[in-house]
């Protein structure tokens, strides 16, 4: 009970450590030495799990990008008859790929975009820096979780979402939000999950 009283008033590390080794028979210094070893073994584990993590994810995320751009067979939205997809040209730091499909049927702006990047941070970026930013015109669906819609004055619907734990930005676009780019967002979500690895 003393100990723990005395731990709470503030004794300094080097005290607290020598107590405990006193207990166990050990000296300051052997402790110190034993809290290194054992604080550098855990760091150079974090840095190998973090490096294998990095590795892994991107090795997913290029399968990822594949199957989406090597999509054969759909089953379209209701009022789209076809699908073109092709490899989109957007640059920027950590973006494995960009696919597009542009759908063929009575609107003529309905298109949908998979931005698949390397990292969380990229797709965070990306995020902030290219899509629009919070309006209080804008509307949260239920399904797919998370997607946010907005009217865009002169270009049409939009609805946008950041999957997070696959790095992939999801941009749907048609004329109105309300059976254009929602109907385009979900189905882009449902897409995504059945090709996903």
């Amino acid at each position: 009970m003393s100990e723990i009283a005395t731990l709470k008033i503030g004794v300094p590390p080097n005290r607290i450590l020598l107590v405990v080794g006193s207990r166990f028979g050990c000296s300051l210094s052997t402790i110190k030495t034993g809290v290194m070893k054992h604080l550098i073994i855990v760091l150079i584990a974090t840095a190998l799990f973090s490096s294998l993590e990095m590795i892994a994810g991107q090795g997913s995320g290029q399968t990822l990008y594949q199957a989406l751009l090597n999509t054969k067979s759909m089953n379209l939205p209701l009022g789209f008859g076809s699908v073109t997809v092709s490899k989109g040209t957007a640059q920027q730091p950590g973006l494995m790929g960009e696919v597009d499909l542009d759908f063929k049927g009575s609107d003529s702006k309905a298109r949908l975009s998979y931005y698949v990047f390397t990292d969380f941070n990229s797709a965070s970026d990306f995020n902030r820096n290219h899509l629009p930013k919070y309006s209080r015109n804008q509307k949260l669906l239920a399904f797919p979780p998370m997607a946010r819609c907005l009217e865009m004055p002169g270009s049409g619907g939009h609805c946008d979402m950041w999957i997070q734990d696959k790095s992939v930005i999801l941009v749907a676009e048609a004329s109105a939000v309300n059976g254009g780019a929602d109907a385009l967002i979900a189905f882009g979500f449902r897409h995504l999950n059945s090709v996903s690895p």
